[in-house]
Formats: C-alpha cells, sequence, structure tokens
C-alpha cells in the first residue's frame, strides 16, 4: 500500500523529489483519470464492433427493421375520406388512396423541403401532387440514403400492413429512386386500394415511376 502514500523507488530519484507529499496524490489523481479515459473510450469501441456485428447478423436472421423510428403500422391509420375529386391514383393498374409520403434525400447537400412536396411529386408524376393535397397522407422525411436498393428494403421493412406478406392486401406499397432535374431524392408511398390485391410491394428505379404510378381522371 506505500504506492498510494509515496512514490515508488523505481521511479528515478529527481522525479521522485518532485512528487513528494501532496504533488504525488494529484499525480495519481490525474493517472487514474487518464485510465479512465482509456478503458471508456475502450468499451465503446468494443462495444460498437459489437453492436455492428449483432445488427448485421440480426439483420439476416430475422429481417428485423433497421431504421429505428421510422417503423409505419398501417393497421393504425384511419381510412381515407370519400374523395371528391376529378382525379385517381392508380399504381400498377390498381386505384387507390395515397396514405403515406416518405422521402429521403440521396447526398448531404440535399434537403427536403416540405412545403415544395406537392411540386415535386407534381414533377415525379404529373397530377400526383394534387392527389398529395387531396388525400393528405402522412408525411416522413426519412435520413440521408445512399442506393434506392437500400432505402427500398428499409422502407418495406419498416412498413407493416395488416395483411401477412403471401395474402392478398388492399396496400400497395412502393419505394425506389425518381430525379427531378439534376436532384436524386428516394419516395417511398402507401397506397391504399378500394379491396384486396396482389401487387402488394414494388421497388422502382427512377425511369419505372412513369409507367408504374399514373393519375388519371377518375370514371364515371
Amino acid at each position: 500500500m506505500d504506492f498510494f502514500r509515496r512514490p515508488p523507488e523505481w521511479i528515478p530519484a529527481g522525479a521522485r523529489s518532485y512528487l513528494e507529499g501532496m504533488y504525488w496524490y494529484i499525480f495519481l489523481a490525474l493517472l487514474g483519470l487518464v485510465l479512465l479515459l482509456i478503458l471508456y473510450f475502450l468499451l465503446k469501441f468494443v462495444k460498437g464492433i459489437l453492436g455492428g456485428i449483432l445488427a448485421g447478423g440480426g439483420e439476416r436472421a430475422t429481417g428485423k427493421r433497421i431504421e429505428s423510428g421510422l417503423e409505419e403500422d398501417l393497421s393504425e391509420y384511419p381510412l381515407p375520406r370519400p374523395s371528391t375529386g376529378d382525379r385517381q391514383l392508380r399504381i400498377e393498374g390498381v386505384p387507390c388512396r395515397l396514405r403515406l409520403i416518405a422521402l429521403a434525400p440521396a447526398g448531404k447537400a440535399d434537403e427536403i423541403d416540405e412545403d415544395q412536396i406537392p411540386k415535386m411529386l407534381n414533377q415525379i408524376v404529373p397530377g400526383l401532387g394534387d392527389i398529395f393535397l387531396a388525400d393528405k397522407p402522412r408525411v416522413r422525411i426519412w435520413p440521408v440514403q445512399i442506393s434506392y436498393e437500400g432505402f427500398a428494403k428499409h422502407f418495406h421493412r419498416n412498413t407493416k400492413k395488416p395483411e401477412e406478406e403471401d395474402e392478398p392486401t388492399p396496400w400497395v406499397i412502393v419505394a425506389g429512386r425518381v430525379k427531378i432535374a439534376k436532384q436524386q431524392v428516394m419516395l417511398g408511398i402507401a397506397a391504399l386500394a378500394a379491396k384486396p390485391t396482389t401487387v402488394s410491394r414494388q421497388t422502382y428505379d427512377s425511369h419505372q415511376w412513369a409507367t408504374s404510378v399514373k393519375v388519371r381522371v377518375r370514371d364515371v
């Protein structure tokens, strides 16, 4: 226990003379603080490695949702109000109502301005912004995404429909990337059809939106 009272003999005599008395206790306190900091950062580093391994293993083994805090339970969504407009959203030919819009920038320099969403949607699919204003879906702004396949995968995993994946469902869920002028944006949509369909989930590249998602004049 002499180590905690005075400098040990293996410390050079010149240095030992400076560490006598109160200075030795100050030295021990500083040494303890340095050791605690080293231990803290070491544990943080190990935790980060283990967390990454466990997260990756969980994704592969169980299909666990990845984007924490972005889950959507479609069974809790209220039914849309009766439509009074003359336009109708069709996805893969299925008439449906817009219930959820998720947007994510594809680069750190890009930002999503919620006030510009109707204009953006009209640029993606003519009339889609008007459907957005009429149906008043929920809007979610996601963090920056690197790839459209990754965004689509996460959006599908986080958007839970009431039915099993192999059952017909009135929910039509599509996701992918879109190009607006020189800007690239990730877009996810959950729409509700009048009756169950087998369309269910689709992933689009930028050139597929115009042929798969359309706004048409409602049939009389």
